[in-house]
C-alpha cells in the first residue's frame, strides 16, 4: 500500500497565507457584535490551522522544523482565536492604533539626544532586561518545580534556561548563549524552512546563514507584536517591534565583519571582551527603547491577563 503523499512547500505556504487572510478578513469585515459570524470564522480558522498541521506532518521537512513551525503556528492560532472571540477586535481597533503622546517625549530608535535622554535610555533598558530575566526565570523554575514534584519529569529534563553573564560580549552571544531558549526551536524552524524549502538556498553560504538568522528574528518580532496586541499595548504606527528585532541580525552581521577584519589583531582576550561588552551596551541602550517606550506610556491595566473570562460570561 502506498504511503501518504508528501505535501509540498508551496502548499504549506499557501495554507499559512490562507490563515492570515482568514484572520485579517474577520477583523476587518465582521463587526464585533456579530457573534455567530465570528464563531463561524473561528471554526474556519481552526480547520485551516488543522490542515496546516497535518500538511506539516506529511511534508519532507526535518522533525525539528516540523515541531518548531507547529508550535509557532498553534501559538498564533490561539492568539487569533482569542482576538476574534473574546477581545473581539475589529477594524477600528487596528486602524486607530496611536500612542497617546502629550508634551515632550523621548525619541526611540533614530536619535541620541541630550544626556538626560541617554541616561533614561540606559536606565529603562537595564530595568527592562533585568525584570524580563527575573520574570522568565521565576516562571520557568516554578513550572519545573511543579512538574518534578508531580512526577511528570526529572530534574535533568529542565536544564539551565540562561547561559553565563560573561557571554554578553556581543549581540550574537547574548541571543545565542545567554538569553532564554524557550522559543528558539520554533523560531529557528521558520528561519530554516523558508531558505531551505522555499528559496532552496545552499546551506553554508552567507546568504543562507543570514537569511535564516534574519527570518528567525523577524518571526520573533511578529510573535512579540501579537503579544502587544494581546495585552492591548499600543505599539505605535512605525513598526517599532519589527524594527527592533530586524536590527539584531544587522548588528550580528556587523560584528561578524568586524571580527573577520580584526582576526589577526594582537589585542589580548580581556581587552577584546571589554570592547565587545561596551559595543553591546551602546547598541542595546540605543535600540531597546524602540519597543520599551510604547509599553511604558500605557497605564497599568491592573490585572495580569488582558481579558477577564468571568467578565465576558457575566455580560450574557
Amino acid at each position: 500500500m502506498d504511503g501518504p503523499e508528501q505535501t509540498s512547500a508551496s502548499q504549506i505556504v499557501a495554507l499559512g497565507c490562507s490563515i492570515l487572510v482568514c484572520f485579517a478578513s474577520t477583523i476587518f469585515f465582521i463587526p464585533r457584535n456579530a457573534i455567530l459570524s465570528r464563531v463561524g470564522a473561528a471554526v474556519a480558522l481552526s480547520c485551516l490551522q488543522h490542515s496546516l498541521y497535518t500538511s506539516l506532518l506529511t511534508s519532507s521537512l526535518p522533525p525539528a522544523q516540523i515541531a518548531g513551525i507547529s508550535l509557532f503556528g498553534w501559538g498564533l492560532y490561539a492568539n487569533a482565536a482569542e482576538q476574534i472571540l473574546l477581545s473581539r477586535y475589529d477594524a477600528d481597533d487596528v486602524l486607530t492604533v496611536k500612542e497617546k503622546q502629550s508634551g515632550r517625549h523621548l525619541s526611540t530608535v533614530t536619535h541620541f539626544l541630550r544626556a538626560v535622554d541617554i541616561a533614561f535610555r540606559f536606565a529603562s533598558s537595564l530595568g527592562n532586561w533585568v525584570i524580563g530575566y527575573v520574570s522568565v526565570r521565576l516562571a520557568h523554575n516554578f513550572v519545573a518545580a511543579v512538574s518534578v514534584v508531580l512526577g511528570l519529569c526529572k530534574p535533568e529534563d529542565w536544564p539551565h534556561l540562561n547561559g553565563p553573564i560573561s557571554s554578553w560580549s556581543t549581540v550574537r552571544t547574548f541571543w545565542g548563549t545567554f538569553w532564554h531558549r524557550l522559543f528558539r526551536k520554533a523560531l529557528a524552524g521558520w528561519g530554516d524552512f523558508i531558505p531551505d524549502k522555499v528559496l532552496q538556498l545552499r546551506r553554508g553560504t552567507l546568504l543562507s546563514r543570514y537569511s535564516r538568522l534574519t527570518l528567525a528574528f523577524f518571526a520573533s518580532g511578529l510573535m512579540h507584536r501579537c503579544v502587544h496586541y494581546f495585552y492591548r499595548l499600543e505599539a505605535g504606527e512605525r513598526y517599532e517591534m519589527e524594527t527592533y528585532f530586524l536590527l539584531q541580525p544587522l548588528a550580528i552581521m556587523f560584528e561578524d565583519a568586524v571580527q573577520a577584519a580584526a582576526v589577526d589583531s594582537p589585542l589580548p582576550r580581556p581587552l577584546r571582551w571589554i570592547i565587545g561588552f561596551t559595543w553591546f551596551c551602546i547598541f542595546t541602550t540605543w535600540v531597546s527603547p524602540s519597543f520599551l517606550y510604547p509599553t511604558m506610556r500605557v497605564a497599568d491595566p491592573g490585572q495580569l491577563l488582558p481579558f477577564s473570562v468571568i467578565g465576558h460570561l457575566l455580560k450574557y
